[in-house]
């Protein structure tokens, strides 16, 4: 399983899409079709505690539905609405950035991923002894390469939220929507087998 790092580039697409304060995913061709997730919380509060919350109700589908055994994504376990979760721990996934934005009634979280995840017929992580199959090397358990090992040259450091608002007698609200739909990998076509034939006898 490789480390995260996180990226500039897409924390920009965060950015963009949570300050439009519309609690809905954004168009996949906005954020360069990474992966990403969302969350909301009623009334505004701390920018930095909204970001562990997300966390926390993205990572939370696993104990609440639970994935099974296989680790395939299926139709069957799409259907278990455990979309965050599974983009979250997409093997193939090596970067995230995030935005935290404060909206008239909610705070606002994005987070994308990059290359996103989700794929349907696709293995969300392999299982195995930590780190048995890193290319280079090793991190807290996780497989790091010498580039993701380095501090970047310049970050955007997470935005400093207001201190938390008394309690009050408004009713707290907070939601996680639907994933966007997992990809399905296209079929060749008729023509493109058609002319793999015919290469193929050209050849002979």
């Amino acid at each position: 399983m490789p480390k995260l790092t996180y990226d500039c580039q897409v924390e920009e697409y965060a950015i963009a899409h949570a300050a439009k304060c519309q609690f809905q995913h954004s168009d996949g061709a906005s954020r360069a079709y990474t992966g990403e997730n969302i969350y909301m919380r009623s009334p505004v509060y701390d920018k930095v505690k909204a970001a562990e919350d997300s966390s926390r109700a993205w990572f939370s589908e696993l104990a609440q539905k639970g994935v099974g055994t296989n680790l395939i994504l299926d139709q069957t376990m799409w259907g278990r609405g455990v979309g965050h979760y599974t983009q979250m721990v997409w093997q193939s996934t090596k970067v995230i950035g995030c935005a935290v934005q404060d909206c008239p009634a909610m705070s606002f979280v994005v987070c994308n991923y990059k290359p996103a995840g989700n794929m349907m017929g696709s293995m969300l992580y392999e299982t195995g002894a930590p780190c048995s199959k890193c290319p280079r090397g090793c991190e807290n358990n996780l497989c790091v390469d010498e580039e993701a090992s380095k501090a970047p040259e310049s970050t955007t450091a997470m935005p400093q939220g207001t201190p938390e608002a008394p309690i009050t007698t408004a009713v707290v609200t907070q939601g996680t929507p639907e994933s966007p739909k997992p990809v399905v990998p296209k079929p060749a076509s008729k023509n493109s087998k058609n002319k793999k034939k015919k290469n193929k006898k050209k050849k002979k």
